[in-house]
């Protein structure tokens, strides 16, 4: 009597099964790469502005044909934030400058003062933060398909952490 030698339906199904569970967690790990590099990317970004918009301020840039020295800010709307010069921000002003987000599933949400109107502005000379509020101090940058999030810090004297 030969015995025939072979994997049975049953055997077969069980390791297409293990395979197809190792894949399905594998893909849901690489698909949120992407969205973490951008995560991570746009906050970097964003820190610089900020130490960027904080230095013209304390070095006292003044711009081509102007003398007088002016603050410096960043505001926040959802998905853009604009880096302005002078006290407040005002929509479509010379001089300001649009960033997006490199990623449509990330958005911004502030923590900052009322008063502020979604804007961090730094004090000509000292760089230091104009209204100031130690409970309102940060921005959050979030994933919507991930659910990440990073939270930017800012100290009065405008250091982030």
């Amino acid at each position: 009597m030969k015995k025939n030698g072979g994997f049975t339906i049953t055997e077969l199904m069980i390791v297409i099964g293990i395979i197809l569970i190792l894949f399905g967690l594998s893909w849901i790990n690489f698909t949120s790469l992407p969205s973490r590099a951008t995560l991570q990317t746009d906050s970097v970004a964003l820190i610089n502005d900020l130490k960027s918009q904080q230095m013209l301020a304390m070095t006292g840039d003044t711009g081509v044909g102007e003398t007088e020295v002016s603050n410096y800010g960043v505001h926040f709307e959802t998905t853009t934030y604009t880096l302005f010069k002078g006290n407040t921000y005002t929509l479509g002003a010379f001089g300001n400058f649009l960033v997006e987000l490199g990623n449509a599933n990330l958005s911004f949400t502030d923590n900052l003062p009322v008063s502020a109107n979604h804007s961090i502005v730094f004090m000509k000379g000292s760089g230091e933060i104009k209204g100031y509020d130690e409970e309102h101090d940060s921005v959050m940058i979030t994933d919507s398909l991930t659910g990440a999030t990073r939270v930017i810090k800012l100290n009065k004297y405008g250091a982030t952490y």
